[in-house]
């Protein structure tokens, strides 16, 4: 009841109710409390927010039905409002994208939300989620052609901690998010693609005290040229948000990788406190790495990597002639830089 992240819809799961492992952890949904309520401590639970206005409603949990896969859960008419379902894949068995499902109603129910499935009986399954989030859940498929958009979108609405497992996955406009712990299976085996259009567009923007590590993103090879500005088509744009669009302060990025983009990492605001770890940067177009706020401080820089060893793109044999490996201009104090790898760059 004190924890201070949780949301009106959002779920959370007890170890215990009195103490750890005193057998009574069970399923709750957060809401916001309503004058029909009864708040008796079991059923439902006053929360200390600020307002006093959210209450811990027990979600009972009968034995799910189980399924392959979404599509099976979909046609499954015997499905009543209540029940628990679970999938074991989402498009295949064993995909990936298993999840545990509560029935509802499809009143007031936004459908486009990929965290809701809609059932071929009028009814809705939504997806429980009790720690991170993974985008294949979400529709995601990561097989270098599917659009996952749409799936990441919602993904990272959902929850406040996001898995994103090995896959190749598409990005056709950017992915902004704050506040948010983005973790990939490892960067060698998680790359998002963008095939974003607009170049002022990067493919994901972060903001606030994230985390993001284990990813790779490169713009596809049909959305690479050689032909860019301070900007333009940037990998990992160092400010973001949902709703908003503040700076990287506090933030960590570690073991992510950059590749084919116009500047891989980029922000013009001021990013400070920030953890820059294991950072490989190949093949940009117009800079490595670039920070060109007025003022930052405290940010570490550790084990960065850049380097455009013979890179050209496609139908143009010339090499690209980047502008900067490592840029950092604006006031830049208490810093530290450990280890910086620069090699292999066309001026």
């Amino acid at each position: 009841v004190d924890a201070t992240n949780l949301t009106n819809g959002s779920f959370a799961r007890t170890l215990g109710y009195t103490t750890l492992n005193d057998g009574g952890g069970a399923l709750y949904k957060i809401r916001t409390i309503t004058n029909d309520d009864v708040v008796d401590g079991i059923n439902i639970i006053a929360m200390n927010d600020a307002g006093n206005t959210l209450v811990a409603e027990l979600i009972k949990e009968p034995i799910p039905h189980v399924y392959d896969t979404v599509a099976d859960m979909q046609a499954a008419t015997s499905l009543v409002v209540g029940d628990s379902a679970r999938t074991l894949g989402y498009y295949t068995l064993g995909d990936g994208g298993g999840g545990l499902y509560r029935v509802i109603e499809t009143t007031g129910i936004d459908l486009s939300n990929t965290k809701y499935v809609s059932l071929d009986n009028e009814l809705a399954a939504e997806l429980i989620i009790t720690g991170e989030a993974n985008v294949k859940q979400f529709g995601a498929k990561g097989d270098a052609e599917h659009d996952d958009t749409q799936a990441f979108y919602y993904c990272v609405r959902s929850a406040d901690s996001i898995y994103i497992p090995t896959g190749r996955y598409i990005l056709t406009d950017t992915i902004s998010f704050d506040n948010k712990n983005i973790r990939g299976s490892n960067y060698t085996h998680v790359t998002i693609f963008g095939k974003i259009d607009d170049a002022d567009k990067p493919i994901l923007a972060v903001g606030g005290n994230s985390v993001v590590e284990g990813i790779t993103v490169a713009y596809h090879e049909d959305y690479r040229t050689n032909n860019t500005a301070e900007g333009k088509r940037v990998g990992f744009l160092l400010n973001g948000g949902i709703g908003r669009d503040i700076a990287l302060q506090q933030g960590t990025i570690r073991n992510c990788q950059a590749s084919y983009c116009g500047t891989g990492f980029y922000s013009a605001r001021n990013v400070f406190s920030c953890v820059f770890d294991t950072l490989k940067i190949n093949n940009s177009y117009f800079r490595g790495f670039s920070l060109t706020g007025t003022a930052r401080t405290g940010n570490v820089y550790t084990n960065i990597y850049i380097n455009n060893m013979g890179f050209v793109v496609k139908n143009n044999t010339d090499s690209v002639a980047i502008n900067q490996g490592f840029c950092l201009i604006g006031e830049e104090s208490e810093c530290t830089i450990n280890q910086l790898n620069v090699e292999h760059l066309t001026a």
